[in-house]
């Protein structure tokens, strides 16, 4: 696009989103609207996907129910935005500002978010499977209902205040006591031995919810390790 065509999809992006989509049906390139004020924009069910938005201004524009599969938003500022429910799968978020945005029920799947600031940001229900959080501010993030499975998640005092739920907790002590099955790490601790022998301890662990296909932990004693198999459930 030339100067002036971009600068007119710009303004019907901001003003006819409809229009805007349609344009996107026959238009095959992705458009480049990178470093642009969108601010308080309303572009709810936007046709965004593949857009270069890398440095926009997004803060506080609705982009509720958009799509923008394999987006660029690295650096680009959406603090305080709606995103929820949108599609962000596979985007690049590098870098972006989220903080207090709302990305509830959000796909995130496979989107790489290192080093965003999702500080404040509701979470709640979104779709990070896969999803890449390597060194982002995850301070007072909701992310209670999100799945987190195969996610890269950084233990750090930026997650220190993240809100996780329940489900998120198991998983990580799942995660954490496996390794320490059959007394692999040779455990020296004898309050960290006893607590990983408590029946109690076990019972919570194996609620994660992959446990079958994970297997059963057993405890820190050196009684082998249960693995569940199709047969052994029957």
């Amino acid at each position: 696009m030339n100067a002036t065509t971009e600068e007119k999809m710009i303004v019907t992006l901001k003003t006819k989103v409809a229009v805007w989509n349609r344009w996107r049906k026959l238009s095959p390139s992705n458009p480049n609207i990178s470093d642009t004020d969108l601010r308080g924009a309303n572009l709810r069910g936007a046709d965004l996907r593949g857009a270069n938005l890398r440095y926009a201004d997004l803060s506080c524009a609705d982009l509720s129910c958009a799509d923008l599969r394999g987006a660029i938003l690295s650096y680009a500022d959406l603090r305080g935005a709606n995103l929820s429910c949108a599609n962000l799968r596979g985007a690049d978020l590098r870098g972006a500002n989220l903080s207090g945005a709302n990305l509830s029920h959000t796909n995130l799947r496979g989107a790489d978010l290192s080093d965003t600031d999702l500080s404040g940001a509701d979470l709640r229900g979104a779709n990070l499977r896969g999803a890449n959080l390597r060194g982002a501010d995850l301070r007072y993030t909701i992310l209670s209902g999100a799945d987190l499975d195969f996610s890269c998640l950084d233990l750090s005092c930026k997650s220190l205040s993240a809100l996780f739920d329940e489900r998120h907790l198991i998983q990580f002590l799942y995660h954490v006591a496996i390794p320490t099955q059959n007394n692999s790490l040779n455990i020296k601790d004898k309050d960290l031995k006893k607590l990983l022998n408590m029946k109690s301890f076990q019972k919570v662990v194996n609620k994660f919810h992959r446990v079958e296909e994970c297997g059963t932990f057993t405890g820190n004693k050196k009684e082998g390790f249960v693995v569940m198999t199709a047969n052994s459930i029957e």
